[in-house]
């Protein structure tokens, strides 16, 4: 029971925070938000170390190498995933993550962690996939959205492969150490790797670290960011409670909740059609989390 309450509650901690995060994306450019909201986790975050064990700060240094593979994968996959929302609404962004990262998660989770999947969870993959395809043919377009709509499609299924390998080593941290300190060091280091692809940036191209953001406005992106303590850190104690593969299946509500807040906050509302999809994919989702 507090398995799937935890996994909820990441849920709903990432799809806020997803949805409110679009605005400020949108409006400059990834990387730098991506900078300044993993950065100002360091301190947003910082309740996360009082719940750990402080015999296990000690253990930290062997499990380094993971947290730096781990926030290398993770400022990769959100530097991208940024990106794809300049053009995809937020509820198909959503969408293409979570059918990706269900198929990477459980691969990965396969080999990582010798998690078989089964014959039955492999079958509810096919429609899973199907809808992904599918969902990809139908046109999307809105006035504040680049209609390339396929660029983004691809940009978040990078994305995806990305995160999904980061998720994955910070779990095996969070099995071996401590759910708290993974998820708090995971954090920091993808900060920390932003800022230094940032800096790469500004030496080979001249774009400014931070762009054009300003201190009022870093504020708030480090505000709207806020909500990652509550998805990291029930993520983070989730997976050592039960398999990784459910965990993610279980954030499938995320869909709807981006949904909703993409159309009431950006106006993004959906066509017949592409809820018919988001309907079959949903189907092969709950399917797959009871098989």
């Amino acid at each position: 029971m507090i398995f799937f309450l935890l996994a909820i509650g990441a849920m709903l901690g990432y799809s806020i925070y997803g949805s409110l995060i679009a605005h400020h994306v949108r409006k400059y450019n990834g990387l730098s938000v991506a900078t300044i909201r993993n950065l100002s986790l360091a301190i947003s975050m910082a309740p996360l170390l009082l719940l750990a064990n402080p015999e296990n700060f000690i253990l930290f240094p062997a499990f380094l190498k993971n947290i730096v593979l781990a926030g290398f994968s993770g400022a990769a996959s959100m530097w991208l995933s940024y990106n794809s929302l300049r053009f995809l609404p937020i509820g198909i962004k959503t969408v293409f993550g979570r059918i990706s990262s269900v198929v990477f998660i459980f691969l990965i989770g396969w080999i990582w962690f010798q998690e078989l999947p089964t014959l039955l969870e492999c079958m509810w993959i096919i429609p899973i996939v199907f809808s992904g395809i599918m969902l990809s043919t139908q046109k999307i377009k809105f006035d504040h959205l680049d209609e390339r709509s396929k660029i983004g499609i691809v940009l978040m299924l990078i994305a995806t492969a990305f995160s999904s390998l980061s998720f994955v080593q910070m779990s095996d941290v969070a099995r071996n150490l401590d759910p708290f300190i993974a998820g708090y060091f995971w954090e920091v280091s993808i900060g920390l790797w932003a800022l230094l692809f940032g800096i790469i940036r500004w030496i080979t191209c001249g774009k400014p670290i931070l762009g054009k953001i300003k201190i009022q406005e870093a504020g708030k992106i480090a505000l709207v960011s806020a909500p990652t303590l509550i998805g990291t850190g029930c993520f983070a104690l989730a997976v050592t409670m039960g398999p990784i593969g459910i965990a993610n299946v279980i954030g499938t509500g995320g869909i709807f909740v981006s949904i909703l807040l993409g159309h009431w906050l950006y106006h993004e509302k959906m066509t017949t059609k592409q809820w018919f999809w988001i309907g079959v994919c949903i189907v092969g989702l709950i399917g797959l989390g009871l098989s």
